[in-house]
């Protein structure tokens, strides 16, 4: 087959992308056996020396039925990469954004008006054959693998491998141990003064700066702020005799972790949790930002996650919950309407081990999940039978 005869696929991008995206354009070739005339004008093959280039991008454009715009932070600064954009899509060209780094939803118009998704994945990846095969009629396994992934992402220098950061998703993180819980029949308790001064001897082994206060309005509370964490110690409480109103509160231990800085905030905070006697595993609540929504009907996450089987599956040992298989932690998104004590908020609920765990593995569970559209900004569309490609 002639070159000329093969369907053209443009990848438009920034030339300081040059490296990865020939990784990209590389893998795409092989995985549908050169089928294609992929075109990428900085790769040294597409544009022979000697031609004119601009006559040949024309050319290359006029021929495309698809276009690949990579948004990084390189190409959003480029007035050329829009464009080539512009041009695709005034010639009724498919035009695809594919974010790398970046979130398309945060980028705004033209391009972030288009249908595209984040490269977040390797099952992200596959959108690509996907894409193409829906194009062209082709049926071409979506073939790409973690590796083939962190091949891409790790050919790109200095570069967020995730689309959203902590503090774009995230108001705070949350986690309390109250000194006595009823399990079934029985009756756990935790001694919640000692995990205190154990908390206390562990910032101060390690040289960890904090600061320190007390202060009573209708109990004692010592609080405590070291690398973005805030740290309250209720004490016990006892019933006033006096009182027709049972006043009796045990003590209890509340963390709130800043979504700032949160690879080290959240590291502190497993080495403290494993300062707590009994097992290791540990309850986290993380509350959105009022910008982000969430899934939260229980049929609704059935049907989402049951397109991915070997990527999720059900927490039988808890109720309403999802295990994410490769990285062990089960989770649970729900909303919150507000009480007396408390105002409304969409959270997502993390299970996980404290041995097994850092801010890593959160952050790619949350960069799943957006992928996915169990999370995203603003409001969840209705159902349309579609996951993997953006709204």
């Amino acid at each position: 087959m002639g070159n000329k005869m093969k369907p053209t696929v443009f990848f438009s991008h920034s030339s300081k992308d040059k490296e990865p995206i020939l990784i990209l354009r590389n893998l795409l070739d092989k995985k549908t056996g050169g089928s294609l005339d992929i075109f990428m004008s900085s790769d040294g093959q597409s544009v022979p020396f000697g031609s004119n280039w601009i006559h040949k991008l024309e050319e290359k454009l006029n021929d495309a039925k698809i276009m690949f715009v990579f948004v990084t932070d390189n190409s959003v600064k480029s007035g050329w990469t829009y464009f080539e954009a512009g041009y695709a899509y005034s010639k009724e060209i498919k035009v695809v954004p594919i974010g790398i780094g970046i979130d398309i939803e945060t980028i705004g118009g033209p391009l972030g008006l288009l249908q595209g998704f984040n490269l977040l994945s390797y099952d992200s990846m596959n959108n690509i054959i996907s894409i193409i095969n829906q194009t062209f009629e082709f049926h071409f396994e979506e073939s790409y693998t973690e590796s083939d992934f962190s091949e891409v992402m790790n050919s790109f220098p200095q570069l967020d491998k995730y689309a959203i950061s902590v503090e774009d998703v995230v108001k705070y993180a949350a986690f309390e141990l109250k000194s006595k819980y009823k399990r079934n029949e029985s009756v756990i308790e935790y001694n919640i003064d000692e995990y205190f001064h154990k908390i206390v001897t562990y910032l101060n082994d390690n040289k960890i700066e904090f600061s320190t206060d007390n202060h009573r309005e209708n109990r004692e509370v010592t609080v405590i702020v070291a690398r973005g964490i805030t740290i309250n110690y209720y004490h016990k409480r006892e019933k006033d005799p006096e009182s027709f109103v049972d006043q009796g509160d045990e003590a209890k231990i509340s963390f709130q972790v800043s979504p700032f800085n949160f690879e080290n905030c959240f590291s502190l905070l497993v080495e403290l949790m494993k300062l707590r006697e009994g097992n290791h595993n540990r309850y986290i609540k993380m509350v959105f930002q009022d910008n982000i929504t969430c899934v939260t009907a229980k049929e609704d996450i059935s049907a989402i996650l049951s397109n991915y089987p070997d990527e999720f599956s059900l927490d039988a040992g808890r109720k309403d919950s999802y295990i994410c298989n490769e990285l062990g932690i089960s989770f649970q998104l729900f909303e919150y309407n507000g009480s007396s004590q408390y105002s409304p908020f969409k959270a997502i609920y993390i299970n996980y081990n404290c041995t097994q765990i850092d801010a890593i593995c959160v952050l790619r569970l949350l960069n799943r999940l957006f992928e996915i559209k169990l999370i995203k900004y603003g409001n969840i569309p209705a159902f349309d039978g579609s996951y993997t490609l953006r709204n």
